[in-house]
């Protein structure tokens, strides 16, 4: 567990002597949807939070905060009982699976999400959450349709990539009512993020509502970008043509001294999918990649300036000159300064 959630944990602890209510109903009404019963969890004009903790004991405590109220329900399960009420809401949820592995039912179907993923639930969206024996931590943020929609505005990037990936998540969100995301890498700030924006929500400090929206957009922001969602196979065949643009260009202006490190803090992928991505539009390795971008910028230099080949090879990015005579042999066969000569004469 992240070290910043242990001391919500123990809130919920210590304080629930005093918040815990015997209401152990969420919903404000209910209603059906054919022959299902469905309950409708109301929120209010601005964000309400809340943290879902279930020990192997088959006890929960679900704290919920909003501006009108803070309470802590307790709710067991019997043996054998699988799931909670279905129920959906009038407001966004975004989730988040501190401790342990989360399961919920969208529409008959189940779904798993594992320490450090998110989901995103739209209005409307019925659902219920599956009980289990294994111990699990989850807090979740309730956001109006109106807040959500000016803070995903603010959350698109400047890069075509970031803006492509803001605007397929939106897209899912209103075709799949429920988004699931993975992180692409292990460190990511979604996790730091979602305590931020809940501890703005808890303890209600002046301000706390125009902070809240501008961590919601940068919450947002690092869901389209660090983690993965369910986006059709023609959009993914799309992401892979505008990030190698995005990734070229990058490229093209860091050629001295890019890393492949560089890009995964960047674009926010993994090592490995730069080589792939790399190897499927050019053809070339990322190593052989960078070599050749140098060397054209060095055959450039020897055409167009007088500067010596020691400063050309310093300047592609090269302070092995030895190690820059060799790779310029290699792909020209003659030397740079045999090079410059042939062009001179040309």
């Amino acid at each position: 567990m992240e070290e910043e959630y242990r001391s919500w944990k123990q809130y919920i602890y210590e304080n629930e002597d005093k918040l815990r209510t015997e209401d152990a109903n969420l919903s404000s009404k209910e209603f059906y949807i054919g022959d299902t019963l469905v309950c409708l969890y109301s929120g209010k004009a601005v964000f309400s939070a809340g943290m879902w903790l279930q020990s192997e004991e088959r006890q929960i405590r679900i704290y919920s905060r909003n501006e009108d109220y803070e309470k802590i329900i307790w709710r067991t399960f019997a043996e054998g009982q699988e799931s909670g009420p279905l129920h959906q809401h009038d407001f966004i949820e975004i989730g988040y699976v501190v401790e342990g592995c989360a399961c919920q039912s969208f529409f008959g179907k189940d779904y798993r999400f594992k320490e450090g993923d998110f989901w995103l639930v739209d209005r409307h969206c019925f659902h219920s959450d599956k009980y289990s024996l294994e111990n699990l931590f989850t807090v979740y943020i309730g956001i109006p349709s109106d807040v959500f929609d000016a803070a995903f505005v603010e959350s698109v990037g400047n890069t075509e990539i970031q803006k492509f990936l803001s605007l397929a998540l939106l897209e899912q969100k209103k075709t799949r009512q429920f988004l699931h995301f993975k992180p692409r890498r292990k460190e990511t700030d979604g996790g730091k993020l979602m305590e931020k924006l809940l501890r703005e929500i808890v303890e209600q400090k002046v301000g706390f509502y125009n902070i809240s929206k501008g961590m919601l957009a940068r919450l947002l922001r690092s869901l389209s970008i660090d983690y993965d969602f369910m986006i059709t196979s023609q959009e993914k065949q799309k992401v892979n043509d505008v990030l190698y643009v995005e990734i070229e260009k990058f490229i093209n202006e860091n050629f001295r001294t890019v890393t492949i490190q560089q890009l995964v803090e960047h674009f926010h992928y993994n090592e490995d999918y730069y080589n792939r991505l790399i190897k499927k539009y050019s053809g070339y390795t990322y190593s052989e990649y960078i070599k050749n971008v140098r060397l054209k910028e060095a055959e450039k230099l020897l055409n167009n300036t007088e500067l010596s080949v020691g400063d050309i090879a310093e300047q592609v990015g090269y302070d092995n000159r030895a190690n820059f005579y060799r790779l310029f042999v290699r792909k020209y066969g003659l030397t740079p300064a045999k090079y410059r000569k042939i062009k001179e004469t040309d």
